[in-house]
């Protein structure tokens, strides 16, 4: 699937697949919204999803509802059996009259909709508030900083990582395609991988596993605060 890239610092802005779930352009992303996003009336903060070319697409956020004090953060990670992309592809290509030339737009991906019969694994796990706190303030710093390539570039071999974190009235978003090592945005990814990792570690090696992901994002959070 090609998807845009592009500037290999910063995080690039975008429409918002993620953010609410109905409002999609596409229904392949509407299939993956609803497939991985929860759809419970708690705050998704820290959200990632994963669009690899090949590989089954994925996500990872935090339920949490800070304005109530007994609330616990929690950890969702969430990934599909198969590739979602990949099998919507094979679901137009055999219903194509011409298996040599046809689309894979949206017409043709509501067309085989129905017929899509995926499932995803979802595991999750609490996590300590204080490193909670700092991710969803990293979250929101590297979005806010969000800014145009000014050139695009385009893949088809890599990962499309799309960011998502509360805003009034809903979600700001901002997206990455396999940056640079080094870069806000590869680091970003890192921990976004890390915390999908999190619900998988047996209950003892969790509370240094937070410590070690608040480590991560404080470190990250003073380096693009600096570059502001």
């Amino acid at each position: 699937m090609a998807v845009a890239g592009g500037q290999k610092v910063n995080l690039i802005p975008e429409e918002g697949f993620f953010g609410v779930r109905a409002q999609i352009a596409s229904y392949y992303y509407a299939a993956v919204s609803e497939k991985l996003l929860s759809n419970k009336p708690i705050v998704r903060r820290c959200q990632a999803v994963f669009l690899p070319s090949f590989s089954p697409e994925s996500a990872v956020y935090l339920l949490w509802d800070d304005e109530k004090l007994q609330n616990v953060p929690v950890i969702v990670s969430v990934e599909m059996e198969r590739s979602l992309w990949s099998e919507l592809h094979q679901l137009i290509e055999d219903a194509a009259p011409d298996k040599t030339a046809y689309a894979v737009g949206p017409e043709a991906q509501l067309h085989v909709l129905p017929k899509l019969q995926l499932k995803a694994k979802r595991s999750e796990s609490p996590i300590e508030v204080e490193t909670a706190k700092v991710l969803d303030q990293l979250w929101r710093q590297i979005i806010s900083q969000a800014r145009f390539p000014e050139k695009a570039e385009f893949g088809l071999d890599g990962e499309n990582v799309h960011f998502a974190s509360p805003a009034k009235g809903g979600y700001r978003t901002a997206q990455a395609w396999s940056p640079d090592n080094g870069t806000p945005a590869y680091e970003l990814i890192a921990i976004a991988r890390t915390l999908q990792k999190y619900p998988q570690l047996r209950e003892g090696e969790r509370k240094g596993a937070s410590k070690s992901l608040a480590k991560m994002a404080k470190r990250l959070l003073a380096k693009v605060e600096n570059t502001k």
